[in-house]
């Protein structure tokens, strides 16, 4: 109903609402993975994202799940065992700026180079809209190439297993040049035959 994503048949579904702002969907499904989806308004129509994928418990179906704010957790039921985990996995799941400000829960330190639970003072953009917020936050790597060089470059943002295989780009190209410029499989771009008028910049989003 609110997001479409190949493969994805939700069994059970719970709704966190955060600050009158996001809806955040925790869907459980009959392979035991919960994907983590935050729904809010941008420019008057609602958007989805997927923000994580959790491996609970691999083929063992979700039977039940109950959100707590007392504790700040979600408890997960299957056939076989209750497991608890948290409502905001910031530092534990997200190891980079990119991922980290679009999860309601989180916030990215600049000063400590570390994704916390949210709080003022903190950098968040769920929707999107604030262009170059983790640009001082990103370590930026200085490569030489010759006249005539091909170039691989790979995307330094690292993701779960479970996500790598479901999402179909997570890097992005300003200025792309037809045919020059290429992304291929594990977030890596090939550009042909360098030059010097040439100029990219490859981030995540």
């Amino acid at each position: 109903i609110f997001y479409s994503y190949p493969y994805f048949h939700p069994c059970r579904v719970r709704i966190d609402k955060l600050n009158q702002e996001y809806l955040i969907y925790f869907a459980g499904t009959n392979t035991g993975s919960i994907y983590k989806i935050v729904q809010f308004i941008k420019f008057g129509q609602r958007q989805s994202v997927l923000l994580d994928i959790l491996d609970i418990s691999k083929n063992e179906p979700i039977r039940e799940m109950e959100i707590s704010q007392k504790t700040g957790s979600l408890y997960i039921a299957t056939d076989h065992s209750v497991k608890q985990i948290d409502l905001a996995m910031c530092n534990r799941r997200y190891d980079s700026c990119f991922r980290c400000v679009k999860d309601p829960y989180c916030g990215w330190d600049k000063e400590y180079g570390a994704c916390k639970p949210y709080q003022l003072g903190l950098l968040q953009d769920v929707g999107n809209e604030t262009s170059g917020i983790c640009d001082s936050s990103v370590l930026k790597k200085k490569i030489t190439a010759s006249y005539g060089q091909t170039l691989h470059l790979s995307c330094f943002v690292r993701l779960p297993e479970v996500l790598r295989h479901n999402r179909s780009n997570g890097c992005i190209i300003q200025r792309k040049k037809e045919g020059k410029w290429k992304l291929w499989m594990h977030f890596t771009l090939y550009i042909h035959s360098w030059k010097v008028v040439d100029s990219v910049d490859f981030c995540w989003e």
